[in-house]
């Protein structure tokens, strides 16, 4: 009696690291997996958003050539070589600002998109072990300023500045204008960045009270 009760308990004692060893590392294949999908989206996601906004540009070019020829002729009229040059070196200037400004946007939106991907995987690894409903719900609130941010980038990467240029008197008031209003776009759209560095703050904070993470530093928002 006491060699069968010996036996059994030999066995389970054998089985159990066995049984703890295969759960283990099946948890590890599905996080594996699970990480993998999450890359590869972001990845796809990443080529979506440059072609979405090299899309956005060229409508811009054919939609806005109307209006740039009509800026071009206005402009010829203009007597004062001094103002004409000007206006115009302005006028071509406005497009590269916002094309470079939204390229940088786009570099930045790419490293907050990597950050939540980390901070995913970093759940991953947690969830047959704790409550991560507080984490998931806060990476799924920076998953939606991250889309919310990446058309309004797009959107602001498909606009056009040109003057309408009426006569020589206003022309400085008017560039001036179109200046302004290219610096309102552009600072409504860096807000939209902001706020989805805000939300991945605050998931990273969730995801730290499951273990320890590193939270987005100030120059991923730049």
């Amino acid at each position: 009696m006491l060699m069968k009760i010996f036996s059994a308990g030999l066995a389970l004692t054998l089985i159990a690291p066995v049984t703890a060893s295969a759960l283990s590392l099946d948890r590890m294949e599905r996080n594996t997996a699970s990480k993998e999908a999450r890359v590869a989206e972001r990845m796809e996601k990443k080529k979506e958003v440059k072609e979405s906004i090299e899309e956005y540009r060229e409508e811009a070019k054919t939609k806005f050539e109307t209006r740039r020829t009509a800026f071009q002729a206005k402009l010829a009229t203009i007597k004062d070589t001094k103002k004409r040059l000007a206006a115009d070196r302005i006028n071509t200037n406005l497009s590269k600002i916002n094309e470079k400004r939204t390229d940088k946007m786009v570099e930045a939106l790419t490293r907050l998109n990597e950050y939540l991907t980390k901070l995913e995987n970093k759940t991953a690894s947690y969830n047959e072990d704790l409550n991560t409903a507080s984490a998931d719900a806060a990476l799924v609130l920076a998953q939606g300023a991250l889309t919310k941010a990446e058309t309004a980038i797009a959107t602001q990467a498909g606009k056009e500045y040109i003057a309408t240029i009426t006569d020589e008197a206003t022309l400085g008031k008017t560039v001036s204008a179109t200046f302004k209003s290219l610096q309102t776009d552009l600072q409504a759209t860096y807000k939209t960045i902001a706020d989805a560095k805000a939300a991945l703050v605050k998931a990273a904070r969730e995801v730290k009270k499951l273990g320890t993470t590193t939270e987005p530093t100030e120059a991923d928002s730049q």
